[in-house]
């Protein structure tokens, strides 16, 4: 019967308990520092988007804000206050711009959610305010929305033409 002895090989390659522990801090520190890299990448992905998809539904809500106002003849203005704008436009339609809560709709149908401060301002031909229907040639218009906590705001004065 042959006996079986282990013999341990000094020009043998491994690594020891020592050596691996290392090994799994160093990749484990590398992983964390990898994991906040694509965290913090993440987040400001996630801020770059909100911004735009605000500025996106601002500028459709000035698109259609600026159609109507253009063509707005200034004898048919109901309504004008700051945080709401009701005229009859040259077609002969009521248009109303009602800012409710956080809401800004048109004709009772929601344009701009998120809405921070109230939308209108009336100006004269000097461009300073005027509350005062018949010297309104601008009408001021600024929105500020608030998404997520990304703040997107817009001003814009726009031409009465009639």
């Amino acid at each position: 019967m042959k006996k079986y002895i282990f013999r341990i090989n000094k020009n043998e390659n491994g690594a020891t308990l020592m050596e691996v522990t290392v090994g799994m801090i160093i990749f484990g520190i590398i992983g964390s520092i990898v994991v906040a890299v694509i965290a913090n990448q993440t987040e400001s992905f996630n801020q770059v988007l909100n911004q735009e998809v605000g500025r996106s539904d601002v500028r459709k809500a000035i698109r259609t804000m600026r159609r109507d106002i253009q063509n707005l003849s200034i004898s048919n203005i109901a309504t004008m206050t700051s945080g709401q704008f009701v005229f009859m436009d040259n077609d002969g339609n009521n248009v109303s711009y009602i800012k409710s809560g956080y809401n800004l709709s048109r004709n009772d149908n929601v344009i701009l959610t998120g809405l921070a401060e109230d939308p209108f301002s009336y100006l004269n031909i000097d461009k300073t305010t005027t509350g005062v229907q018949d010297s309104v040639k601008f009408i001021g218009v600024t929105l500020n929305i608030v998404r997520n906590s990304q703040s997107v705001k817009v001003e814009e004065v726009i031409y009465a033409r009639n």
